[in-house]
């Protein structure tokens, strides 16, 4: 939805009320809110038209609730009623009171009996937007799973206050602020920027394919794969930060293998100075969205040593060829003996620029909403305990869930992870969300990068740049969770889904280069993984079916799609 209600009463102190007047008296049988950042306690009370109450209703409105509408059970015959804070800290956007028979109450007036110190807080901001209430309040209309934390969070940098979700850095969220800056603070507002990104991932994966395998064919099929793999639809959709930081791992890898596939003996320094600049900034965008963006940087350095320790090894070739006779005045190896200490020293000193002093200048910059904010009161000498407190909880959480699931059973698609039930369906339909990946991708994957390990061990990995940048890539994407004893989840190997494509894609070729009679049986594979992604598209998109569809996408007794 492009809309949602979004002025509102913000009550800070306790013992604050609205009076609400209906346009007669009515039987109450429920309020329906829409609650903002709150996480406090009022009291509803049902009044007549002297002020005595006939029903009252405690009401929490917890933090796991904000955008989200929630119904309180009412019961009685009244004029109107009065809404007290009985803690502090009650955040209320909208309301409606509903009669017997389901319909909205309408309103007369509103009075407060004591003004909030918000001044864009006003009581009567609870009843000014009743045409924006939702008939059936679906994911389409409200927040679902992480998106409480991250979109919450972007708003909060747009309006200064106080900043919540601290377990990631900031950039993520600025991005969803973005959106929310434009179009609203709405769900579209809120996921739009992150979908942009998700499409965005396509061309890439495109530019990517062509770049290692110089081929038009393969590159279509490696965003082929992408554009129908269903994880990547899920996560790209909800407004949580993994699209930005995976984003930026694609694309940090790309201008890595840029960079490692020109030669400053062949080309003018510039050449390989400027996708090398483009991989750092990548990488200082990538981890100041998220951490994983700093396991991806452990590959970035493992091939930009390699890169210059091949110069190097050239350099000592051509050293020794020129102390023969036969290549002596050879100008080609003159120009390598000349050239590699001044550029090895450059690209050393361009190297510290792009990956260290951009992206920590990157990542303090987007800490400055934080410190600006009117509440809160940070200061820039907080910034390290914020960093030490991000990794104690990423190192030390023990808290579970009973959708987490272990590293190695991702590549299998064993443990899904459920986001989101629509629980007001009539009887006999279902609707959910839940992230999980394509398993004619992820299991064709998983072959195909052990087919590209067995060749490894077979050839010189050093002699094919392609394999090369996808095995560094996917081991740094996925081998430091191994190491991770908290409670992780199936879409943390999301950041490998890229690299177990173009895996796929390797092998494709490898497949047809040797064996070009069975080209058909791509054309089959291709069909097979967009007829995976149909089947199982209502389990992705919250799409309403029937019971029995839904229970014959539980393939495997670990898939939870649904309600039970």
């Amino acid at each position: 939805s492009t809309v949602a209600p979004s002025t509102y009463w913000r009550s800070q102190e306790q013992g604050e009320s609205v009076a609400i007047q209906f346009d007669g008296e009515h039987v109450v049988s429920s309020m329906r809110y829409y609650g903002g950042i709150g996480d406090g306690r009022f009291v509803v009370d049902l009044v007549q038209s002297d002020g005595s109450s006939v029903y009252t209703a405690d009401v929490d409105q917890e933090y796991g609730n904000m955008y989200k509408w929630e119904e309180a059970e009412l019961l009685g015959s009244a004029t109107g009623v009065v809404i007290t804070t009985s803690t502090p800290d009650v955040w209320l956007i909208e309301t409606a009171f509903y009669d017997s028979d389901g319909q909205i109450i309408p309103v007369v007036s509103t009075s407060e009996t004591v003004a909030t110190q918000d001044e864009k807080s006003s009581g009567t901001n609870l009843v000014d937007e009743q045409s924006l209430i939702p008939e059936n309040p679906t994911f389409m209309d409200e927040m679902y799973f992480d998106e409480i934390y991250h979109a919450r969070t972007a708003y909060e940098h747009i309006n200064g206050l106080e900043y919540y979700e601290t377990t990631h850095p900031p950039l993520g969220k600025l991005f969803i602020a973005a959106g929310i800056s434009i179009f609203g603070m709405n769900p579209f507002g809120w996921r739009i920027v992150g979908t942009i990104f998700g499409i965005m991932m396509i061309p890439l994966m495109y530019l990517f394919g062509k770049r290692i395998f110089k081929s038009t064919r393969y590159a279509f099929i490696g965003a082929f794969l992408l554009s129908f793999e269903c994880m990547h639809f899920v996560q790209t959709r909800i407004a949580t930060i993994d699209v930005y930081g995976v984003f930026f791992i694609i694309l940090m890898f790309y201008f890595m293998y840029r960079y490692y596939t020109t030669s400053y003996y062949s080309q003018p320094l510039k050449s390989s100075i400027i996708p090398l600049g483009l991989c750092g900034l990548a990488f200082g965008l990538g981890i100041a969205s998220k951490w994983i963006g700093l396991y991806s940087g452990a590959g970035l350095a493992i091939l930009f040593f390699m890169s210059l320790y091949n110069r190097f090894k050239e350099y000592k070739t051509a050293n020794g060829l020129l102390q023969t006779d036969q290549y002596g005045e050879d100008e080609y190896l003159l120009s390598v003996r000349e050239k590699f200490k001044p550029a090895a020293i450059k690209t050393l000193l361009w190297a510290v620029l792009f990956f260290i002093v951009i992206p920590i200048a990157i990542y303090i910059a987007s800490y400055i909403p934080i410190f600006l904010a009117k509440e809160g009161n940070y200061a820039f000498s907080d910034l390290w305990e914020m960093q030490l407190f991000m990794f104690n909880y990423h190192s030390f959480l023990t808290a579970t869930h009973p959708f987490s699931s272990q590293w190695w059973s991702w590549p299998f698609v064993a443990r899904p992870i459920w986001y989101y039930a629509n629980y007001s369906l009539q009887e006999g339909y279902q609707s959910s969300i839940a992230a999980f990946g394509n398993v004619a991708v992820w299991w064709a994957g998983f072959v195909s990068v052990v087919a590209l390990l067995i060749n490894t061990a077979k050839t010189k990995l050093t002699s094919d740049t392609g394999k090369l940048v996808i095995i560094v890539a996917l081991a740094c994407s996925f081998l430091p969770w191994v190491l991770v004893t908290r409670a992780t989840f199936i879409y943390h190997y999301f950041a490998s889904v890229p690299f177990i494509i173009l895996a796929t894609v390797y092998v494709i070729r490898f497949i047809e280069t040797k064996y070009g009679r069975y080209k058909w049986v791509v054309k089959v594979y291709l069909i097979v993984v967009l007829l995976v992604f149909v089947f199982f598209y209502p389990a992705m998109s919250g799409m309403q079916v029937p019971d029995w569809y839904a229970q014959i996408q539980q393939i495997m007794a670990s898939w939870h799609f649904y309600l039970q």
